[in-house]
């Protein structure tokens, strides 16, 4: 273990140090760390807990997920899913744009609200919009419908109490919680994290972040656009997974200004949304196959395939 007398600015490396991290860009910031102190790098797993956490409850449940067929060729009256369950600032931003483009009843939305932000909307929105992250175009957009904005009702897609936690973050062996995706052919997942640089009050960003939100959709055999940090996807290949494209447009993951790339994101759903029949039945027979195996990889993992080496 690193041993250190803050007072005196003064470290030895006696002893060595292995440092778990649900965050995999943890090396980042240790890097900056040990250049500052002249010291060695030192190892980090990574521990993918929540996908381990639905990996689990995959193998209880075994075979009402591994018999589920989501996708089928027939006529969706909505495209997409979005769960946000509470406000925070990516999510308030891209549902946002979802009404101002008409696009909020084209799926099915969660947004609800929780104890910190109820009874202050406006003061939420106010210092968001005043925010530099958000750049002048969006801002305008989303101050000329403010109202529509903040007079949104809560958004419910299913019955999960939004207020716990561990009913949120868990599979359910029920048709009402399949339902949702069944009806769709696409989850938009607004994962925990999103924008870099965010004041702390507003959850700051500290890397890319995966979490239950993520393997859910593939424990459901679901299709996805990730709403989450730059190359976030780039990641979830190097779990073994398979993303989506050519059938999705993915040079979203590969844009590094938030704003942009939540741009992109807005207008491949509203592409996949506008799909015709014809366009629609071939993108279904192109994504079963890689959702098939997406859940097969998240079955069958081994417990040692939760722990990666980053460094």
């Amino acid at each position: 273990i690193y041993q250190c007398d803050w007072s005196s600015d003064v470290c030895s490396t006696d002893l060595k140090i292995i440092l778990p991290c649900v965050i995999p860009d943890v090396s980042n910031i240790i890097s900056d760390v040990a250049k500052k102190h002249s010291l060695e790098m030192i190892q980090q797993y990574y521990l993918s807990c929540d996908e381990f956490r639905i990996h689990s409850q995959l193998t209880k449940l075994g075979s009402y997920f591994k018999n589920l067929t989501t996708l089928t060729k027939k006529q969706y009256t909505t495209s997409y899913l979005n769960f946000n369950r509470r406000w925070r600032t990516h999510r308030l931003v891209f549902v946002g744009l979802l009404l101002c483009h008409d696009l909020v009843n084209r799926g099915l939305v969660s947004l609800g609200d929780t104890k910190e932000h109820s009874n202050n909307k406006l003061d939420f929105f106010t210092r968001l919009i005043n925010e530099k992250i958000i750049d002048a175009d969006t801002k305008t957009l989303l101050v000329n419908n403010m109202d529509r904005i903040l007079n949104l009702p809560n958004l419910h897609v299913d019955d999960v109490d939004l207020s716990e936690n561990e009913t949120c973050v868990s599979l359910h062996a029920t048709e009402n919680s399949h339902r949702p995706y069944k009806d769709t052919y696409l989850s938009v997942v607004s994962e925990t994290l999103y924008f870099e640089d965010l004041p702390a009050r507003f959850t700051k960003n500290v890397g890319r972040f995966v979490t239950e939100k993520t393997f859910k959709p593939i424990a459901h055999k679901h299709p996805f656009i990730l709403i989450a940090p730059y190359k976030t996807l780039d990641f979830i290949r190097t779990l073994g997974y398979k993303t989506f494209s050519p059938f999705i447009n993915e040079s979203y993951d590969e844009i590094e200004n938030d704003m942009e790339r939540m741009k992109a994101i807005l207008n491949e759903v509203k592409r996949l949304d506008s799909l015709n029949e014809s366009d629609l039945h071939d993108f279904i027979e192109n994504i079963v196959p890689i959702t098939e195996y997406n859940f097969n990889t998240l079955m069958n993992k081994q417990l040692g395939d939760f722990v990666v080496k980053t460094g």
